[in-house]
């Protein structure tokens, strides 16, 4: 759905009503999606406006995957504890 281009530019998507409505899904269920695709940097919600899908742009929570590991001398892989 946030891949529709309805919904670019930056407009707005259905209330939380009309879109658990639309999507047969609970209200709770809506919200949790929701805040999930905020957290990702998908979409962007503001208290009394609504919530609009985000501009395109790398997220930077997956672009560093290879955090964990490190490359010594060797070229072998080695990990750190957290």
């Amino acid at each position: 759905m946030i891949a529709d281009p309805q919904f670019q530019n930056g407009k707005l998507l259905p209330n939380e009503i009309d879109l658990a409505n639309q999507l047969a899904i609970s209200r709770t269920t809506l919200r949790q999606a929701l805040n999930k695709l905020v957290y990702e940097g998908l979409l962007i919600r503001k208290k009394g406006v609504g919530t609009k899908v985000a501009d395109a742009m790398i997220s930077s929570k997956s672009v560093n995957w290879l955090s964990f590991f490190s490359r010594d001398e060797s070229q072998r892989y080695s990990y750190q504890k957290l």
